[in-house]
């Protein structure tokens, strides 16, 4: 039974692994280039968009479940310098939002310390 089951296994794979994958059309000649290639898949994907996006979230995580702040702070710094690349390449989205996340997580955190500062000068 077992190789009744691995034959028809086999049977269905095979016609998926047969010489192309996707429909052959002889009339498409179109030569592409590896640099072309190259360019398509930087337009597609943004890895300093991902890379800020993914900073401003670990550092909102950060900042409100654990008492690292100092980390927490310089992921927001990674997410400001990732995301000033990543407006520099075609999919600017995720970007723009690591960026202003970023800043947020900067700059909220300075004026929150620098008031608690003016409040202690005023107490003393």
């Amino acid at each position: 039974m077992k190789k009744i089951v691995f034959l028809l296994l086999l049977l269905s794979c095979i016609k998926n692994t047969s010489y192309a994958a996707y429909p052959v059309n002889s009339n498409n000649t179109e030569i592409v280039n590896e640099t072309d290639l190259k360019e398509n898949l930087e337009e597609k994907h943004a890895p300093y968009g991902y890379i800020s996006f993914a900073s401003a979230i670990t550092s909102s995580i950060l900042y409100f479940t654990t008492e690292l702040y100092i980390i927490a702070f310089s992921f927001g710094i990674l997410s400001i310098i990732f995301g000033t690349i990543g407006l520099k390449k075609k999919p600017k989205a995720l970007a723009i939002v690591g960026l202003i996340l970023g800043l947020l997580e900067v700059i909220i955190p300075v004026f929150i310390l620098l008031a608690l500062l003016f409040i202690i000068d005023q107490v003393n």
